[in-house]
């Protein structure tokens, strides 16, 4: 079942990793090149781009539609990963929801940046022969601080129920250890758990996937490193095994552009400032994943560790 053999790049991560930027940014430098930032999801805050939306996908998807898993791509991912769709129902939702969409653009290469597609990362691969998946890692203290602090990020907020099926839940899945206490659970615990669990099942997928490159939020946009890094994930976006290819020119300017403002000290500190309870959670859910990509060496966060009683 194929979609399209239009040449794709499809980034996806947690969340508050960039991926605005790299939507709004990706078609600057490289040539023959749209790119998009979740170009399908509503953002109440947000009315013109809303009304834009509504406009190009009608009103039904852009409305009720973000409700049910034949328009939505991120309620998709939730029915999926809970094991309430198949996969051939889930390609054929994703091909609807996206052919006509991205072959109506005559430039050669396609670039989406979207989080909320991390559930379905192994399915468009599938139906996008010629595509690549980009994963964008994030250390999540910083990220824990960015998604709580930040006004647009609903996760688990007052539209975002459990009936719905928007977000995935320790309880959806009974063998989790963290299910029978879910509700017992802290704000910024919760989010330390969604981090590992969308981390987890995203990789889970990526196994699959053929064309997959990680790369970290933090060497991408580190004013001392990100040459090296941000140019080879244009190459990597740009050159395919088929012998296609685009022309891109790397604008290191366009990295300091601010996207988003930079998160505040309203509900989350940073975390020099955490206490044990903090930093245990944040060890217990996501301790795996900061040693696997090297966060978490600091010499505090190791006295913090110990002082917790988490692992050193």
């Amino acid at each position: 079942m194929t979609c399209s053999q239009k040449h794709c790049v499809f980034l996806s991560s947690t969340g508050r990793t960039g991926t605005k930027f790299f939507g709004e940014t990706m078609s600057r430098m490289i040539g023959d090149c749209v790119s998009v930032h979740e170009p399908d999801t509503t953002r109440v805050s947000n009315w013109a781009d809303w009304i834009s939306k509504m406009a190009r996908f009608g009103v039904p998807k852009m409305l009720w539609g973000q409700y049910r898993q034949c328009y939505s791509l991120g309620k998709l991912t939730t029915t999926r990963q809970r094991n309430l769709c198949g996969d051939e129902k889930a390609k054929g939702y994703i091909i609807d929801n996206r052919r006509e969409y991205i072959n109506s653009f005559r430039k050669g290469l396609y670039i989406e940046s979207n989080h909320i597609i991390y559930g379905l990362l192994d399915l468009i691969a599938e139906v996008f022969p010629n595509s690549k998946i980009i994963w964008i890692m994030r250390d999540p203290r910083t990220w824990i601080r960015s998604a709580i602090n930040a006004t647009a990020f609903h996760l688990y907020g007052p539209f975002d129920w459990n009936s719905l099926n928007l977000s995935v839940r320790a309880y959806n899945f009974p063998g989790d250890a963290s299910a029978g206490r879910w509700n017992a659970m802290s704000k910024f615990e919760k989010y330390c758990w969604y981090y590992n669990s969308v981390n987890s099942r995203a990789f889970e997928l990526m196994e699959r996937v053929p064309n997959f490159r990680v790369y970290r939020y933090e060497d991408l946009f580190n004013n001392e490193i990100r040459d090296e890094y941000f140019l080879d994930m244009l190459r990597y976006a740009t050159t395919f095994e088929d012998g296609f290819s685009r022309d891109f020119s790397y604008r290191p300017e366009l990295l300091d552009i601010k996207i988003h403002a930079a998160a505040s000290k309203r509900m989350v500190p940073k975390w020099e400032e955490w206490g044990s309870p903090l930093v245990e959670m944040m060890d217990r859910h996501c301790g795996a994943f900061m040693k696997e990509f090297g966060y978490g060496n600091e010499a505090l966060w190791k006295k913090k560790l110990k002082l917790s009683g988490a692992s050193a």
